[in-house]
């Protein structure tokens, strides 16, 4: 939901399996680039407070998509022009294009997994992309519906019945080499 950022999640500690501890300073990736948006490939996990072997980023990206029409089974990327930045399919949990997005809001569209490229210092761990555990309530296939696309996650509930919108987290685990 709300409030976890953009860019690189904080970095998980490997020894405690939880997050680590994190360093003050600029940590974010930046957005600069062709369009306002680049792949901001010198991005950086933020530093932990003492020596790891190897730093550990979870990404979490939300997967939008709105109903056709509200009578319609089908479902597709954002595509209302009041939908501004969330008609990407693909968003960071604030709902803006995650700097590591790589192609065109077109291409994006297409995508059946979260089109995510990180700079050269990072890899994706070998589980790859997974569907992540819903705050609140959600249908087996982890979607929650509502008639808007909220930030707030207690405006999300598990059926679809007349919403027309739906969101599901995704999330990855990327290492870095020390």
């Amino acid at each position: 939901g709300g409030g976890r950022g953009w860019g690189p999640p904080a970095p998980v500690d490997p020894a405690r399996g939880g997050p680590a501890p994190v360093a003050q300073g600029p940590s974010a990736p930046s957005r600069a680039g062709p369009g306002g948006r680049g792949r901001a490939h010198d991005a950086q996990c933020p530093a932990v407070g003492r020596k790891v072997s190897q730093l550990v980023c979870r990404v979490e990206i939300w997967e939008l998509q709105r109903r056709t029409t509200l009578f319609s089974s089908s479902w597709r990327a954002p595509f209302l022009p009041h939908d501004g930045q969330k008609r990407w399919r693909w968003v960071d949990t604030q709902y803006a294009p995650h700097a590591w997005t790589a192609g065109t809001q077109e291409s994006c569209a297409l995508a059946d997994e979260p089109p995510i490229e990180a700079p050269k210092s990072w890899r994706q761990e070998t589980a790859g992309w997974l569907l992540a555990e819903a705050v609140g309530p959600c249908d087996e296939e982890r979607w929650q519906y509502a008639v808007d696309f909220y930030l707030q996650d207690g405006l999300w509930g598990r059926g679809a019945g007349l919403c027309h919108c739906r969101r599901r987290l995704w999330r990855c685990l990327f290492l870095q080499a020390p």
